[in-house]
């Protein structure tokens, strides 16, 4: 509620994409916690040299997550009209307009995800949502999310888009 609704084409800035570590993620800082306390306690140079590189591997891991999700180009692509009862294949494009690769990335709405997919530097993917129609009319979709686990799945980071998304659902055929 608070970034309001988004165009039908976004690009996502630094200030728009969260990121918390995973459960691995929590495991790893936990371990290094301990390797930390058990090279102070042994005093052992090479304890701490491990320490310190498995911590700067973990700092580069959280820059580069948040990193693979900034400056993605989102933009909705369209859906057909579909039959009630039918998937209406909602269709958003994800544009790499940065030189570097981005990973892992997936588009997901309440319990629907899509393709998993990688970005070339320049590539413009399209990414489909599967929505379950029920009863004719227009179907909604007010917020879908992106998200990416790249590298090492530390960390997490995703975005909210509320770009109020709507297919046309057509009355079922009679038999």
């Amino acid at each position: 509620k608070r970034q309001g609704t988004d165009s039908h084409s976004t690009h996502l800035l630094s200030n728009r994409v969260y990121i918390l570590p995973t459960g691995v993620g929590l495991v790893y800082g936990l371990m290094t916690f301990a390797m930390l306390l058990g090279s102070m306690n042994y005093n052992n140079n090479l304890s701490f040299l491990l320490t310190f590189v498995l911590v700067s591997l973990g700092l580069v891991s959280m820059h580069q997550c948040q990193r693979n999700l900034v400056g993605l180009e989102i933009s909705f692509a369209g859906v057909e009209p579909v039959f009630a009862g039918q998937l209406a294949e909602l269709r958003i494009a994800v544009t790499n307009h940065a030189r570097s690769h981005r990973y892992n990335i997936r588009l997901y709405a309440d319990r629907i995800n899509s393709d998993i997919d990688d970005l070339r530097p320049g590539e413009s993917r399209v990414f489909q949502l599967d929505l379950p129609t029920t009863t004719r009319g227009w179907i909604r979709l007010p917020r879908f999310g992106i998200r990416t686990l790249f590298p090492f799945e530390l960390f997490r980071a995703w975005a909210w888009l509320h770009m109020d998304l709507q297919g046309l659902v057509y009355p079922r055929p009679a038999d």
